[in-house]
């Protein structure tokens, strides 16, 4: 390992290597993030498929609590390294996405190409990430549905179980508010009814530095904008190159459903997807078959 300002930086198990302009090798490394030094049954069954996939092929990482212990997790990955951040980071759904929203955290892994975060929540079918980093996009996760106004419509990618580019993570992090979500972007979706764009109209600073709100409205909308920064996945969202020109390049619906399903999983399935997230919440009965029992 090497030390950086940010922390400690990881040295990849396997190294890039090429032959001609072909990569014959994507380094990926596997970040588990978990909070709890106590598993659910449903958490262990997960780490354990994770184990049993990865198996020496991909260096594991567990992200944690600064004051956790972990050691359950690592009597069943022992090889796993672990990776500490401020106790503060995992005391709730917003402060985690936080922690995803930062720089820091990516640049712990920039000696690999990209990482997988795979929660316990999620599960693992096989190992098919080198196929994915081929591909071309920079993040990848499940469907999932957002509000547009008095509508659910379906998005790309839910972060539980994602692919990330992790240059490209530190490329969009970088960017200025406002060329993340330029006005224009803003007042096409505050033109709806006063639901709609329920999380872009959030950013109201941009709005009033655009001249386009009056300060008046800014206490309400600062709630809304909190709550975009809640989820990290649905700020990655709106950074895809649908709506910011050097964003983030992701799948489609379909070839996102293809990668990992969450959220209602009926409509978006096609085929066994290499993940799922969020199994035992969305339509557990539909998964039993796929995953069976959890005998471990």
């Amino acid at each position: 390992m090497k030390k950086s300002c940010n922390g400690i930086i990881l040295v990849p198990l396997k190294v890039k290597c090429r032959q001609g302009n072909k990569l014959l090798f994507m380094n990926t490394v596997i970040v588990i993030p978990f909070y709890s030094p106590e598993m659910k049954p449903e958490e262990r069954a997960s780490l354990v498929q994770a184990s049993r996939v990865f198996a020496d092929k991909r260096d594991i990482v567990f992200a944690v609590p600064r004051t956790l212990d972990c050691r359950a997790y690592l009597d069943i990955i022992p090889r796993a390294q672990v990776q500490r951040f401020d106790d503060a980071f995992f005391t709730s759904v917003s402060s985690y996405s936080s922690l995803l929203l930062t720089q820091g955290f990516y640049r712990r892994f920039e000696t690999y190409d990209f990482m997988l975060i795979y929660q316990l929540d999620g599960w693992v079918f096989r190992d098919s990430l080198d196929d994915w980093c081929r591909r071309g996009y920079e993040y990848v996760g499940a469907p999932f549905w957002m509000k547009d106004g008095k509508k659910d419509i379906p998005v790309v990618g839910n972060g539980g179980v994602s692919l990330r580019n992790i240059a490209a993570m530190l490329r969009v992090l970088s960017f200025p508010e406002k060329r993340m979500f330029p006005p224009g972007l803003l007042l096409r979706f505050c033109r709806n009814s006063a639901a709609a764009g329920h999380y872009i109209r959030a950013l109201v600073p941009l709005l009033r530095l655009a001249g386009i709100l009056p300060n008046s409205r800014g206490r309400y909308l600062e709630k809304v904008r909190r709550k975009i920064l809640d989820q990290e996945d649905v700020v990655f969202y709106f950074l895809s190159q649908a709506f910011t020109p050097d964003g983030l390049r992701m799948p489609d619906l379909e070839e996102a459903a293809l990668f990992a399903l969450d959220a209602t999983p009926r409509t978006f399935f096609r085929e066994l997807p290499v993940f799922c997230h969020a199994w035992m919440k969305n339509d557990p009965e539909f998964w039993k078959k796929y995953i069976g029992e959890m005998s471990v």
